[in-house]
């Protein structure tokens, strides 16, 4: 179930490449079209700063996976050592236990030698004694009868059973020493036995356990290497995503450049930035999601947020954070309701998901005047102001302009 699972993520990672490969077709057709004399919009080096954002945040989004599969990898190669130790270890502990089975097999073996040859000894011995008896009775030999019968007198009789009865015990101990040897040899022989079996069973464990940490090794080694695969293709799109960054950057300079030239020429006409930020909301200074990457709240997936949140009434001011041009008042299916101003120096301030825009495209603003209200429209899950600060083509993190004053909500 583990290595499917694994299965799975890589097919999905995969799939998440190519789409990106995908996102970047079209933003990479838009640069190779050179910027001509005609004359330039704020709408288009929007389109072209929104273009660079979104390649922005692929490229932190590729590269987040490049330093997941890079972590994972590091991980799967520490435990493929210590899996690699512990094969090998296994594999000298079977070694040991074969030796320690041969040596037993050795031992099991002179024992039944020993035993075998008890047997003999006493088998010679009962041999020898009916021989003996035989021998005494067919060549008219003195048997115990005529020993006995042959007594002189009654302290004779006692003497005599006593030479029989000690012949008869000589004879039982000799035979009981037999079976004792027997008996010493067989149970050593059993005991060797069952010390050999329970090294097989446990040689045969290790066995199993060399088995499947050879599994999982070479489970490992394939993880490893497709993981390697996955940082190259992540590593290449990042690498593509930079230069198409580059030129874009490159682009969007050129046509700030082209806009500049093109106020001059018509007089001016821009209202006089302050050159500095205001809040700009006059109810609430709650910020409930800062800048940089975070769990997106809808879709639960890990992605950069480009502004700030600042949790706010509903239907509640807007205001211009600094004096300039309305270069954009309208809606998106992720901003909703929104506004971008332009103050001059490639500075531009958004404002999203507003519930009423107040100022129409080319107005100029003073700082602080209202340029809408507050709502919840397009990606949203509840009343706030969506705010984005951008300068020199980079969105940057408005509250660096704000020092303290703001109440955070995280």
């Amino acid at each position: 179930m583990e290595v499917i699972m694994k299965k799975q993520k890589r097919f999905i990672t995969l799939i998440a490449v190519l789409l990106v490969l995908i996102l970047l077709v079209p933003i990479l057709t838009v640069l190779l079209k050179p910027l001509n004399a005609r004359a330039v919009s704020e709408s288009e080096l929007y389109q072209l700063q929104q273009q660079q954002a979104q390649i922005k945040q692929q490229q932190e989004e590729i590269q987040a996976k490049l330093d997941s599969a890079q972590y994972e990898r590091a991980a799967i190669l520490d435990r493929k050592e210590i899996l690699d130790r512990q094969a090998e270890l296994t594999r000298q502990e079977i070694a040991n236990l074969s030796t320690q089975i041969a040596t037993y097999e050795n031992l099991i073996a002179i024992k039944e030698d020993e035993y075998q040859a008890a047997l003999q000894d006493e088998e010679r011995q009962r041999e020898l004694f009916k021989r003996r008896v035989r021998a005494m009775e067919e060549n008219g030999e003195i048997s115990y009868l005529a020993i006995l019968f042959g007594a002189k007198d009654f302290g004779d009789l006692l003497s005599r059973l006593d030479f029989i009865s000690e012949i008869m015990e000589s004879d039982e101990q000799v035979i009981k020493s037999y079976q004792k040897a027997q008996a010493e040899a067989n149970n050593k022989k059993n005991e060797l036995e069952e010390m050999k079996n329970g090294l097989v069973a446990a040689k045969t464990l290790q066995e199993e356990k060399a088995a499947e940490l050879d599994s999982q090794i070479t489970q490992a080694v394939q993880l490893i290497a497709d993981l390697e695969n996955n940082i190259a293709q992540n590593a290449q799109l990042i690498e593509e995503a930079e230069a198409a960054e580059q030129e874009l950057a490159q682009k969007i300079l050129e046509m700030t450049r082209e806009l500049e030239r093109q106020r001059q020429q018509q007089g001016g006409g821009i209202v006089s930035s302050t050159g500095r930020y205001i809040w700009p909301s006059n109810s609430s200074k709650y910020v409930t999601s800062p800048y940089g990457m975070r769990e997106d709240p809808i879709i639960y997936t890990w992605r950069m947020h480009n502004g700030i949140d600042i949790g706010a009434s509903y239907g509640t001011d807007i205001l211009a954070s600094d004096s300039g041009e309305v270069v954009t008042a309208t809606y998106s299916s992720s901003y909703g309701y929104y506004v971008m101003l332009y103050h001059g120096d490639d500075r531009y301030t958004l404002y999203a998901h507003m519930s009423e825009i107040w100022v129409d495209e080319g107005e100029y603003v003073y700082q602080g005047d209202v340029i809408g209200l507050v709502g919840s429209t397009g990606y949203s899950t509840g009343p706030h102001i969506h705010f984005e600060i951008m300068e020199n083509g980079s969105r940057v993190d408005p509250l660096q302009f704000f020092g303290d004053d703001y109440i955070p909500w995280w």
